[in-house]
């Protein structure tokens, strides 16, 4: 991502950088999010019904999403400060080369020199004036160097710091990208908080029946206890027993039929 938005700017907050660096820190974290999310895939993986892992993974997917965002934003703002500027190109450019060719030139000029000085200091025998002449053109060639440097500056602050082509679409691609990215994490997101609703939804019917056994269980425990003592205090006739059976069906939702001998 870094080497296609290469040498686009934009300004945050007041401060002016560059994108590249303007979206270093979210991108270290969305990096950081997608490994962990990496490590708790692997967890689903051995044990796809826990709910402590599909929590974790919940968590973690809006926090990218958060992420994301961010650096979708950041994105934006740099393309409507670019579009300010984009149509200004070529007459940037026109204007731009030949102080770039000056610079390249006095620059390799500025380092030739310093190189001949300090061949002069270490060959211990040194011309006085020949060095001295040598230190001022030093002296001037790094100012020269100084003011086309400002005048390159100027010229980009004139047509306002407009890119290349090739760069605004290197841009608009890392737009396009990351929306898609935030449309699937958004997906992802709305996937995982259903299957945390059907578990637990799935594990309160469980609770529930569980409570109804429980009743059952306890409904059943005098007629258990009274056909266990047949003669002192049994069911009598087929009519109490109906009777009894209908109650532990009323209390726990379980339906009992009486088969004939």
């Amino acid at each position: 991502m870094a080497n296609r938005i290469k040498g686009i700017s934009v300004e945050i907050g007041g401060d002016t950088t560059k994108l590249q660096t303007a979206l270093k820190g979210v991108n270290t974290q969305i990096r950081s999010t997608q490994s962990q999310l990496k490590d708790v895939e692997k967890l689903l993986k051995l044990d796809p019904t826990n709910t402590e892992i599909l929590s974790q993974k919940q968590k973690l997917l809006k926090q990218a999403v958060g992420e994301t965002k961010d650096k979708l934003d950041t994105l934006k703002t740099a393309q409507e400060q670019v579009l300010k500027s984009k149509d200004n190109y070529d007459a940037w450019k026109q204007k731009f080369d030949p102080i770039k060719t000056k610079i390249d030139e006095t620059t390799e000029k500025l380092k030739k020199l310093k190189e001949k000085s300090s061949e002069m200091e270490k060959s211990g025998n040194i011309n006085t004036d020949a060095y001295n002449t040598l230190q001022k053109e030093i002296e001037d060639t790094s100012t020269e160097l100084k003011k086309l440097k400002q005048d390159a500056k100027d010229v980009s602050n004139e047509f306002g710091n407009p890119i290349s082509p090739e760069q605004y679409d290197a841009l608009q691609r890392e737009i396009i990208e990351t929306e898609q990215n935030l449309e699937s994490l958004r997906e992802q997101a709305g996937k995982t908080s259903t299957s945390l609703e059907k578990m637990a939804s799935h594990g309160q019917k469980m609770q529930e029946f569980g409570s109804k056994v429980e009743s059952a269980g306890k409904a059943l425990m005098p007629i258990t206890a009274a056909v266990g003592t047949v003669g002192t205090a049994a069911v009598k006739t087929t009519a109490d027993f109906e009777s009894a059976m209908s109650k532990v069906s009323a209390i726990s939702g379980v339906t009992f039929r009486i088969r004939g001998g």
